[in-house]
C-alpha cells in the first residue's frame, strides 16, 4: 500500500525526534525505517535532523564516513552533536565513574558496590586491546587502564593515526552537511587529559572555521566548567598557542548557549576567551546556565556581555548566585551594554543577602527592577522564575565552602516550601520588591500595547506572602532541584 510522503511526514510530526531530550521517540523512528522503502527515505530525513557522533573513536570515524557517503543523510542533518567521547577509545556501552558522568553523558554510573564482584576491565584484560574500554574505573581517564604512566601523545603511531583519521572525517562531515543549522559541543569524559587538549585543538582548527563560513545559526556548549572553552584556544605537542585574534568572526551565528556543571573564575585563558566570545558579532540571543543549582560556584560574567552584543535581543541566565553585587556593580553594568535587549529571562537567580535582616544589602531585587526600567528602553518581554535571596556557605569540614543557602519562608516541613517555590516569580520578604516588579510589568505592558502585543502575565502579587524577615530562614540550595 502506497502512502504519500506528505502523509508520512504529518504522522512523524507527532513524534519527538529531538535527540537532545531524555524522553524522545527516536527508537520508534528507527523501527519505522524498516517498514518499507517509502518509509525508509522519509523517516531517515526526520531521524537525521538531529545527529550525534557515537562514543569511541573507532566507531565515530566509521559513522562519519557513512554519513558523508550518503547525500540523503548528510543533507538531512540540521543539528550536529559532537561529544568529546567520540575521540576517546571507548566501547559501545560506557559505565562512568561518578566524577566523569555529566547530565549530558550517555551511559550509566558505576555502582559503589558490585553484588557479583568487580567487573572485568575491558580493554585491559577482558579484551585484546585498550581501544574499546567500557568500565571507567579510574579518574582521570587512562589510555591504558593497567599502565597509568603511559600518556596520550601524537608521537605514538597509534594515536597519530587516530588523530589524522578523526580530523579528516570531521572535516568531510562538516562539508557534507549543507543544511546544518545548529552545533552542540559536549565536553565530558577525560576533560583533564591530554587527549582532550588534542580534541579541543581539532575543534579550534576545523569546527570553528566551518561554523564561521557556513549558515550555522546556533552554537551550544555543554561543559563541566566554563574553563573548558580554553580547549578551543589550545595548541598541542609543540604547536603554537591559538589566541582569540586568530579565530575568525562569526557574523552568521545568531544564538550562543553555554551550559556548565560548575561555574568558576577563569585565569589562564580569561582574556582570550573574552576575545573569542567577542567574535560573535551577529549574536542576537545568549543563554548561560549551570546544571547544579547554586552549588560549587564562583560565578563570573564570561559572556558576550563583557565585550560587544549591541545586537543582542534575548538574554537568558539560569541557576546563578550573584555574590557581592554593588548597586552599580557588574551585573547591572553588563545590562546597560544591551540597549537592544527585548526579552530577559531569569530562572533561579539568587542575590547575596548576607545579614539582610539587620542591615541594608548592596542591592535588592527592587533596585534591579528599577534599574532595568531605565537602562533597557526596548524591553517588551520578561520571564522571571524564582528570583531569591541567599548567602554563601561556611568554612568547615561539615559543610563545603561552595554550598549556598536560600532565604525562604519558615515551614515545619519542606513540602510547603517546595510548593511555594514552584509558583513564584519572586521570593522575597520585602514589600518594595513586589511593588517594583509591578511597576516594571506596568511599563513593559505599555510598550507592548504600542506594538500591538497582549499584556504579560506576571506573579507580582503579595497575596499570602509573609513579609516579616524574622519568619524566614535559610534552606539548603538542594531544594531548588526541579
Amino acid at each position: 500500500m502506497y502512502i504519500p510522503p506528505e502523509v508520512i511526514l504529518n504522522i512523524l510530526d507527532h513524534l519527538d525526534h529531538d535527540g537532545s531530550s531524555q524522553d524522545n521517540d527516536r527508537e520508534t523512528l528507527r523501527t519505522l525505517r524498516l517498514v518499507s522503502k517509502d518509509f525508509y527515505g522519509v523517516v531517515s530525513t526526520v531521524l537525521f535532523r538531529y545527529f550525534s557522533l557515537n562514543y569511541g573513536v573507532a566507531r565515530s570515524v566509521v559513522q562519519m564516513r557513512g554519513v558523508v557517503e550518503s547525500p540523503l543523510l548528510s543533507s538531512s542533518i540540521k543539528t550536529l552533536c559532537l561529544p568529546s567521547e567520540s575521540f576517546f577509545p571507548l566501547g559501545k556501552e560506557v559505565w562512568f565513574n561518578q566524577s566523569e558522568r555529566f547530565p549530558w553523558s550517555r551511559g550509566n554510573v558505576l555502582p559503589s558496590v558490585y553484588p557479583d564482584g568487580m567487573p572485568v576491565r575491558k580493554g585491559a584484560k577482558g579484551r585484546r586491546n585498550h581501544n574499546d574500554q567500557t568500565f571507567m574505573l579510574h579518574y582521570p581517564f587512562r589510555e591504558f587502564p593497567t599502565r597509568p604512566w603511559a600518556p596520550f601523545t601524537l608521537n605514538k603511531k597509534e594515536f597519530k593515526e587516530q588523530h589524522a583519521r578523526y580530523t579528516k572525517e570531521l572535516r568531510d562531515l562538516l562539508a557534507a552537511c549543507t543544511n546544518l543549522e545548529e552545533v552542540h559541543v559536549a565536553f565530558g569524559l577525560g576533560w583533564e587529559t591530554e587527549r582532550m587538549n588534542c580534541w579541543g585543538t581539532i575543534l579550534g582548527s576545523i569546527l570553528l572555521p566551518a561554523i564561521a563560513s557556513s549558515g550555522v545559526k546556533k552554537l551550544k556548549m555543554l561543559m563541566p566548567s566554563p574553563w573548558c572553552l580554553g580547549f578551543l584556544l589550545r595548541g598541542y605537542a609543540g604547536e603554537s598557542y591559538i589566541t582569540s585574534d586568530q579565530i575568525p568572526d562569526f557574523p552568521n551565528l545568531k544564538s550562543l548557549e553555554t551550559v556548565s556543571l560548575y561555574s568558576t573564575n577563569i585565569t589562564a585563558f580569561g582574556e582570550d576567551i573574552a576575545g573569542f566570545l567577542a567574535r560573535f558579532t551577529g549574536l542576537t540571543s545568549f543563554a548561560d546556565s549551570t546544571c547544579k543549582p547554586l552549588k560549587s560556584q564562583r560565578w563570573k560574567f564570561l559572556s558576550p556581555i563583557n565585550t560587544t552584543s549591541q545586537n543582542l535581543t534575548t538574554l537568558k541566565l539560569s541557576y546563578i548566585f550573584l555574590s557581592q553585587v554593588q548597586p552599580r556593580g557588574p551585573f547591572l553594568e553588563h545590562l546597560e551594554k544591551l540597549p537592544s535587549l527585548t526579552h530577559l529571562i531569569l530562572d533561579t537567580i539568587c542575590l547575596d543577602a548576607s545579614q539582610r535582616h539587620s542591615q541594608p544589602a548592596p542591592i535588592t531585587w527592587g533596585n534591579f527592577f528599577q534599574h532595568i526600567m531605565a537602562s533597557l528602553p526596548n524591553l517588551t518581554d520578561f520571564t522571571f522564575r524564582r528570583l531569591m535571596y541567599g548567602r554563601e556557605g561556611y568554612w568547615g569540614w561539615w559543610k563545603s565552602i561552595y554550598d549556598f543557602s536560600v532565604f525562604l519562608p519558615s515551614a515545619p516541613e519542606e513540602g510547603p516550601v517546595l510548593e511555594y517555590l514552584k509558583k513564584r516569580q519572586i521570593v522575597s520578604p520585602h514589600d518594595s520588591d513586589y511593588s517594583a516588579l509591578e511597576n516594571l510589568a506596568r511599563i513593559v505592558n505599555r510598550r507592548r500595547e504600542k506594538t500591538g502585543l497582549k499584556d504579560l502575565d506576571y506573579d507580582g502579587a503579595m497575596d499570602g506572602v509573609d513579609t516579616n524577615p524574622r519568619n524566614w530562614r535559610y534552606y539548603e540550595s538542594t531544594l531548588l532541584v526541579d
